[in-house]
Parts: C-alpha cells; structure tokens; sequence
C-alpha cells in the first residue's frame, strides 16, 4: 500500500487532496475506509459511475493517471512493429478492457504518434502550472 493511503486507513491523516490510483482506492471505499468524491479526469469512471468527474463539480481540471510501453531506441525495426501490432490487438481486445474497468481503469489504446502529441501536451500544461507556482512564490 502506498504510504498516502496507508496513512489514510490507519486515520493518521485526513488529506485535503489525494491522488490515489482507482484499483487500490475503490476497494478501500468499498470497505468504509475513505470516501471517494470525484475522480480526476473529465469523465466517470465505469467502475464507479456514481461517482462524479471532477469538472462535473466545476472545477477545469484534470490529471489522468497512464500507463505506457516503451522500447530501446535501437530496438530493431521488425520488432517494434510486432510490439506495437500486440499491444494494439490486447489494448482494443473487450475481455481485457472489461477486466481493467473492473478494477477502475480504462485503456485507450494510442499509435505512437498520438503518445508523442499527449506526452508533449501534458508536459506542456504541468510546466505552464510549475511556472505560475514559481512565480506565485517569488510574489510571497
């Protein structure tokens, strides 16, 4: 268990704010041991579709939680095409999808291409959030 979810449970702390992945945070509130109030992403999650999506509440935000595969650089070429042809077929395959959204997660399946413009994006909005922290603090 992650130490902010342990300390959670244990009621050592009460957080304000916590960013928990669903597949360990679900079945601690189905237990009773903390109360999930929106999950980040612009969407419900399948899993728990009574719970809102934090733009549902009014708040323009979002910070999804991804997984990805990565290769060498110099892996070779025939390679990587028949990675990415078995990631592609499991990523669209309906029994894994159903097995993720038991647990809380979704795939989305992306080309390499689109992993690249959602790397970039993201990376774009976190340095646009650390920049404006930084000044904010320069300000105090």
């Amino acid at each position: 268990m992650k130490p902010a979810a342990g300390s959670i449970t244990s009621r050592r702390a009460v957080p304000a704010f916590s960013t928990q992945w669903p597949g360990t945070s679900i079945p601690l509130a189905q237990g009773k041991k903390v109360r999930i109030l929106a999950v980040q992403g612009d969407e419900r999650l399948k899993a728990i579709p009574d719970i809102p999506a934090i733009k549902e509440e009014g708040i323009d935000a979002e910070w999804i939680q991804w997984l990805g595969i990565s290769v060498p650089r110099k892996t070779p070429a025939p390679l990587v095409a028949m990675i990415k042809e078995i990631v592609k077929k499991v990523g669209q395959d309906e029994a894994f999808k159903k097995t993720l959204e038991s647990q809380g997660a979704e795939a989305r399946y992306m080309t390499s291409e689109e992993v690249e413009k959602f790397i970039k994006e993201e990376s774009d909005v976190v340095a646009k959030i650390y920049k404006s922290l930084l000044a904010e603090e320069k300000n105090k």
